[in-house]
């Protein structure tokens, strides 16, 4: 659950200043929300997420990988700064983003992972919010379920189950199979 800390709206450019200030917050139409810590299991998979996304990056694939510190500028006036728990930004959108600040637009790969108070439509909202701001694919994690929604722009929502490999058309050559993701 996020709570409210500021009471004026507040632009990206005072985020991106108060960032050290905060921990890990986010922008939404203007106002800052605070993000409270994950718990271990949330945490593991992020990391488990980030580190086959940056192999593959290494190897050949290409791209930025960022881990939920790294926000995105989704909207202006008020300003809107959101961040996935894992995001993957093509070696195009990469090099533009370079450049000190939050960069314009969504992910081109955004991934959330479910926590236990997360609900069903708050995660739908979140994910569809991601692709109406540019991201090709989106990726919901349920712990619980041991299950993903493996959404993109062209074909939808598809849930992938615990005996499933996580890829993309987005990311050539990259695959993880979720038995492996979820094998805690």
């Amino acid at each position: 659950m996020a709570l409210a800390i500021e009471t004026r709206l507040v632009t990206a450019a005072e985020l991106l200043a108060r960032s050290d200030e905060c921990g890990r917050c986010e922008l939404i139409a203007g106002e800052v929300v605070t993000m409270p810590p994950a718990g271990e299991r949330h945490a593991a998979l992020c990391a488990l997420i980030t580190c086959h996304l940056w192999l593959w990056s290494r190897a050949g694939g290409g791209g930025r990988v960022l881990e939920s510190s790294g926000g995105f500028l989704l909207s202006t006036q008020p300003d809107t700064v959101r961040a996935p728990d894992v995001a993957w930004l093509s070696p195009r959108r990469s090099a533009a983003a370079a450049a000190a600040g939050y960069p314009l637009g969504a992910p081109d790969l955004a991934v959330e992972v479910a926590s236990p108070s997360d609900t069903t439509t708050a995660v739908h909202d979140k994910a569809s919010m991601w692709l109406a701001h540019g991201a090709q694919v989106v990726w919901v994690v349920w712990p619980a379920q041991q299950t993903v929604w493996n959404w993109s722009r062209d074909a939808g929502r598809v849930v992938l189950r615990n005996d499933a490999t996580l890829t993309s058309p987005l990311l050539p050559g990259f695959a993880l199979p979720l038995a492996e993701l979820f094998a805690e």
